[in-house]
């Protein structure tokens, strides 16, 4: 098909700004806002992003097909115009972000607030956060820059597909059944690809590009769409905006995983509306509401500062706030996405009022201090001098004092080959050998260590393999509680004890409360007297595991007596824990000195 046919055809590509869209990325945003306040009712509404990516595949593919078809499209003016658009409004959130990270933060979530910063200014966040979290796990919700991995899973589309795209447009001549066959099969590969990453990473899959392509290919085929005027299309929309709307109330993470095949639902319902839109004058009519295209129009600017606004109130409180304090603040969301809409994005999207040159000149100098700054809390790992009044080493108060027991794992150079002890757990296995160092130094040589691959199921049988040479009738085996159930912890047990250990002890599980971030703030003089209440569910689990499990050393009534609450400093004011969970040396110091005199079976050869 020659390009004059191509422009010319009536395809759902259009030339003229369509407001119906800015009602659908209302619809987006307005789900994404309100599943992120944790009311119950919208617990899908992070597929607001899988819309939000329909909608960039559709318009993206529309500006380069026209352009092209006109003979006027180049790479720099393409790469240039989504600059103008993404980098400046985001730029201004990262840099805002600082001065609240560091007078909120303890030193750990502050580091990784830096790491996130750098990584979302090389548009890479997505990449980070797989490799170093969950989305749903609780540490995100304190994660202010936690949601530009949409950023960099859009980014690193805008480079590769608009290379793939015109390559593919000249290998077929602009033929609009070729072209859309083309994407049509990568949209196949990406979503098959998503769904057998889903069963064996969810998230990885979750942020990763290669998983995400399809949604954005879809809407790149939208944009080929023949519109035949045909009676049936104009409910359409209607039907698509519901499969929306319908999908932001009945998802969920662990029944509707995303990217998978489910997807599908959001996603063919956003690419009815995109194609179809202008036929349904119901559907017209809602999304062209003054107030959705107004929502709409700041959609950007609301995604960017929704998140660092909510994880902050996270970060300041004490216990977890109710939803119903993000739905009180949700006003303040949109006055200051207004604010940025109005300040940062018209002016910098408008190249009669921001030169090319001025774009970049007003986004090198802040791109480097934010670099800087950020490589500079990830270096210092976060400055644990303004809270640890003892602190003689970062490593007593960071994951790597944690992670220095791998080398004690059984195999390995540096574990022993006949232990006395041989400690089994995940990260809280780790802990337990740090407090059994710190109480008996002379166990130094005699503690080897194996982590399962899933502290949650039985063991795997390679785990007792590569414990079978180093448990023998005198060798005290230690399990470390966590979060498995009493039922597969009794079956951890029995499988243990198959290797024929002299005996096996429980090591229990452990929590600091919701949140420790503002006893970073609490004056030294006050420090001794602070506790804070375990989290009910890890109480209840404690509390099971103490009835149920035999030989179970109860570590939270051990640092705390009554089972509710526990310290939050040592005498001389150092935290216990860095993240709520683990334990700094100070807090594996006083554990062990309670270990010697509560669990003296540890220490007897």
């Amino acid at each position: 098909m020659s390009e004059t046919t191509l422009a010319s055809a009536p395809t759902a590509t259009t030339t003229t700004r369509r407001t119906d869209i800015d009602g659908l990325r209302a619809v987006a945003i307005g789900a994404v806002l309100l599943c992120h306040t944790g009311l119950g009712l919208f617990s899908g509404g992070w597929i607001g992003v899988d819309v939000f990516f329909v909608i960039s595949g559709f318009l993206i593919t529309g500006i380069i097909t026209r352009e092209l078809s006109q003979d006027r499209f180049t790479f720099r003016r393409f790469y240039l115009r989504r600059v103008r658009r993404i980098l400046p409004a985001a730029t201004a959130t990262v840099l805002l972000c600082f001065p609240f990270a560091w007078w909120l933060m303890l030193p750990d979530f502050l580091q990784n607030f830096g790491q996130s910063a750098v990584a979302t200014m090389l548009s890479a966040n997505n990449f980070l956060l797989a490799v170093t979290s969950g989305y749903w796990a609780l540490e995100s919700a304190f994660k202010p820059l936690l949601h530009t991995w949409s950023l960099g899973v859009e980014e690193q589309f805008y480079v590769v597909f608009p290379l793939l795209f015109v390559g593919i447009m000249r290998l077929f001549r602009q033929h609009r059944t070729r072209v859309i066959a083309a994407l049509a099969v990568l949209a196949v590969g990406s979503l098959v690809w998503a769904q057998v990453a889903i069963a064996t990473n969810p998230d990885v899959a979750f942020y990763l590009p290669q998983y995400r392509a399809w949604e954005l290919l879809i809407g790149a085929m939208a944009s080929f769409a023949v519109v035949s005027g045909r009676r049936w299309e104009q409910f359409l929309p209607s039907v698509g905006l519901i499969a929306v709307v319908v999908s932001a109330i009945a998802f969920s993470p662990t029944i509707t995983p995303a990217p998978g095949a489910w997807m599908l639902v959001p996603v063919l319902g956003t690419a009815a509306v995109l194609v179809y839109g202008p036929s349904d004058p119901w559907a017209q009519r809602l999304l062209t509401l003054r107030p959705m295209v107004f929502i709409g129009l700041i959609s950007y600017s609301a995604y960017l500062v929704h998140q660092p606004i909510f994880a902050f109130i996270r970060v300041a409180s004490l216990s977890e706030p109710s939803p119903w304090v993000f739905v009180a603040v949700l006003p303040v969301v949109v006055v200051v996405a207004w604010l940025s809409w109005r300040s940062i994005e018209e002016p910098f999207r408008d190249k009669r009022r921001v030169s090319t040159r001025a774009v970049f000149a007003s986004l090198i100098p802040p791109f480097v201090v934010i670099l800087a700054l950020g490589l500079v809390l990830h270096f210092s790992q976060g400055f644990p001098q303004r809270v640890f009044p003892s602190l003689t080493s970062k490593a007593e108060v960071y994951v790597s004092y944690n992670e220095r027991v791998r080398a004690l794992t059984i195999g390995q150079p540096e574990a022993p080959t006949d232990p006395d002890i041989v400690v089994v757990g995940d990260s809280f296995g780790r802990d337990a050998v740090n407090a059994l160092l710190e109480a008996e130094p002379a166990l130094t040589g005699r503690v080897g260590y194996a982590e399962p691959a899933n502290i949650r199921a039985a063991f795997d049988p390679s785990l007792l393999a590569q414990l079978q040479p180093a448990v023998t009738p005198k060798t005290l085996v230690v399990l470390a509680m966590h979060d498995q159930s009493v039922e597969v912890g009794l079956a951890q047990i029995a499988q243990l004890n198959a290797l024929h250990p002299r005996a096996i002890e429980a090591f229990g599980t452990k929590s600091f409360g919701w949140n420790l971030n503002p006893y970073g703030r609490v004056p030294l003089a006050e420090r001794p007297a602070s506790r804070v209440e375990v989290l009910p569910e890890v109480e209840a689990t404690n509390d099971a595991f103490a009835a149920s499990v035999p030989h179970y050393i109860d570590v939270i009534r051990m640092l705390g007596r009554d089972g509710h609450s526990v310290p939050v400093f040592d005498g001389a004011g150092n935290l216990l824990s860095p993240d709520r969970n683990h334990l700094t040396r100070y807090g594996a110091v006083l554990l062990g000195d309670r270990l010697r005199t509560a669990a003296p079976q540890l220490f007897t050869r």
